[in-house]
């Protein structure tokens, strides 16, 4: 992400950000707790940081391998990162922007380590493989992701579709990577045997579909 304005307002406008620099430039700082939402969002959220943060806390205290132990600090410091960039975008203020530029890329860096940590993990652990298979989906649409955010937003000029297709694609990010691992294990809360059910192999379809709807209500305004 470059240090450069990257308000989406334009949604699907031609125009590049330099054409209209002041018009682009976010003009006030929001409140801390006025953040871009929708019921899609939260919900997302709310399921990646149960995963990521209080059954994440209870993990840590019974790991004993540093790999283990690195994947699941990683995996919450990624989380709480994608949840604050998507809250918050630039549009939101120059502090905001500052901030995301910096919280993004260090969400990007964290997440490649925790791509190739948790892939010898999971194939190399105890796991059933629809469980492995269905966790490598959710990493690779992650990947494939972030890639094509990092060319949407380091294109020159930057126009708004540029902006729009990488806001698209890090939302997927966020969506692949945090909520993906969370409904996958969700069922292993209850029962170990759930690594083999369809759920454990089919279950990172239900989070994109959940990215896609955040975006539609957020594109429509209709926050609900």
């Amino acid at each position: 992400m470059n240090e450069e304005d990257l308000d989406p307002k334009p949604f699907l406008s031609s125009k590049t950000l330099t054409e209209e620099p002041e018009k682009l430039r976010p003009s006030k700082v929001r409140s801390i707790w006025a953040i871009e939402w929708s019921i899609w969002f939260l919900i997302g959220a709310a399921f990646a940081i149960w995963f990521s943060g209080y059954r994440a806390v209870f993990k840590l205290i019974s790991a004993s391998d540093p790999v283990t132990i690195l994947h699941i600090v990683g995996g919450s410091v990624f989380t709480f990162a994608c949840v604050w960039n998507l809250a918050h975008p630039p549009s939101h203020g120059t502090l905001y922007r500052t901030v995301h530029i910096i919280v993004g890329r260090s969400a990007i860096l964290t997440y490649v380590v925790l791509f190739v940590v948790g892939a010898i993990k999971v194939w190399n652990g105890s796991y059933s493989k629809r469980f492995a298979i269905g966790l490598t989906i959710g990493g690779a649409i992650s990947i494939v992701s972030m890639t094509i955010a990092l060319i949407a937003i380091t294109r020159k000029p930057r126009t708004a579709l540029h902006v729009t297709v990488h806001r698209f694609a890090m939302t997927m990010m966020f969506f692949g990577g945090c909520l993906i691992p969370a409904v996958v294990n969700f069922p292993r809360q209850f029962s170990t045997r759930s690594e083999n059910s369809t759920f454990a192999f089919y279950g990172w379809i239900f989070p994109l579909v959940v990215g896609l709807l955040h975006l539609w209500a957020v594109k429509r305004k209709s926050v609900v």
